[in-house]
């Protein structure tokens, strides 16, 4: 078989997404799959069985490629699965020193995975931001995180880099120092972002680097540096590793999912 499904799959797995139109008796197993996956999106109200959700979920798994999910759109709805169990099966994912992505973010993300729209993923994490320095631990830094916002809605980018810079090289000495890597993580995908928007490709993949080598969980910091690691990458004309850094994004997309359902 092809790692790529057929467009009878794909319509497939769209009606059934939309409406639960059933499948024609003479379609495809890869159709059948495709359309069960989009079934336990769309009846997650009723709460599937544990064993039917690990039959989807093996099969999502086996088809997890990068050059199909990206062309055919499934990264996105990979993303609304997410996001439909967060709000409906209320299953939230083990405590993590950050906040729970809401389901917007998570969809938005893994549009951006598909479309290469880093602009409007850093845009969407926002509120993620600002819900992350609300928490005790990191409110030390919500004064700097309001200046940053501040610039870069005013397009001063040279100020918002020299806060960023002060927030990586000294962070809030009030924050734990096991907690300071988080901001600096955050800090160097947006100094990434910004190297990217002026035109310095190499200087972006140095500062994604730099933030990933501090550490990579199932969290939306990390996809927010894969994601601009990968589109450095692609600038550069790296498509091999901008493959790998799509792969990574949306395999921590799917361990999400994981922790979501309770599987390990």
């Amino acid at each position: 078989m092809s790692d790529d499904p057929s467009d009878d799959s794909i319509r497939a797995f769209n009606e059934a997404l939309d409406s639960g139109k059933p499948l024609p008796e003479d379609a495809s197993q890869e159709a059948r799959d495709m359309a069960e996956m989009a079934a336990l999106m769309r009846d997650a109200a009723h709460a599937p069985s544990a064993e039917r959700v690990a039959a989807v979920k093996q099969r999502l798994q086996l088809r997890r490629r990068p050059s199909w999910l990206v062309r055919a759109g499934v990264a996105s709805a990979i993303g609304a699965a997410a996001a439909m169990l967060i709000i409906v099966l209320q299953r939230p994912p083990e405590p993590t020193p950050l906040p729970t992505p809401e389901a917007k973010l998570m969809q938005l993300q893994a549009d951006a995975i598909k479309t290469h729209d880093t602009k409007t993923a850093e845009q969407a994490l926002d509120g993620y931001r600002r819900d992350l320095v609300r928490l005790p631990r990191f409110s030390a830094a919500e004064p700097t995180y309001a200046k940053v916002d501040d610039a870069m809605n005013r397009g001063d980018t040279a100020t918002a880099r020299a806060l960023l810079l002060t927030l990586v090289e000294t962070p809030p000495r009030a924050i734990a120092a096991n907690d300071r890597d988080v901001l600096r993580r955050d800090a160097l995908a947006r100094l990434a972002l910004i190297d990217l928007r002026d035109k310095k490709a190499d200087a972006a993949l140095a500062d994604a680097e730099r933030g990933l080598a501090l550490g990579q969980s199932a969290d939306m910091l990390t996809v927010s540096l894969l994601i601009v690691r990968a589109n450095a990458h692609r600038e550069l004309g790296h498509t091999k590793e901008e493959d790998a850094d799509i792969d990574a994004a949306m395999t921590l997309l799917e361990r999400m999912l994981d922790a979501i359902l309770g599987e390990p």
